[in-house]
């Protein structure tokens, strides 16, 4: 009798607890716990990123792959240059070489000059250096608005004695 007070001794225990684990479950895998205040790393493959949504920022240096033609657009406007209010004139001198210098020294955003009767080469000097040369034959007229102002204080004019080389400019003061 012995052995089997021990057998059903053993039934009891097992079925004691099997009832226990089914009856109560939290107490064979314990009461709930809170998820740790540590900060978690989540390592994804390319195959399975990590989805984000709302507003985000991003560091460091970013590639960016153009798909498409790309769109740019300037929202800043030039400043205002102010208008030429003054330093234009007019000036012609006769052919064979003549000289004629300025009291002044003239600057000119743009140039007008004529060639008549065989005159055919003006040139602008400034302090004895040449600055501009244009040549010219017949009667012909050379209009040229300037990139960059230019600055002169002499012209001459080449060609025949009777020819002429008409010169005007606008000026360069606002």
């Amino acid at each position: 009798m012995y052995i089997s007070q021990r057998f059903i001794g053993a039934v009891a225990i097992v079925t004691f607890v099997l009832g226990a684990a089914t009856l109560f479950p939290q107490l064979v895998r314990g009461a709930p716990q809170t998820p740790p205040s540590a900060p978690v790393t989540v390592v994804n493959t390319n195959a399975n990123p990590v989805p984000v949504s709302g507003a985000l920022s991003v560091g460091g240096t970013v590639a960016a792959t153009q798909s498409g033609e790309w769109q740019v657009k300037v929202t800043n406007t030039p400043p205002a240059v102010a208008p030429i209010t003054a330093g234009g004139q007019s000036f012609f001198l006769n052919g064979g070489g003549s000289h004629s210098q300025f009291g002044d020294v003239v600057t000119a955003s743009a140039l007008s000059i004529t060639f008549e009767g065989g005159a055919h080469d003006l040139i602008l000097f400034y302090q004895g250096g040449i600055v501009a040369r244009f040549p010219g034959f017949g009667n012909n007229a050379i209009n040229l608005a300037l990139a960059r102002p230019i600055s002169f204080d002499e012209v001459s004019c080449g060609g025949a004695a009777a020819g002429i080389c008409d010169i005007g400019w606008i000026g360069n003061l606002p």
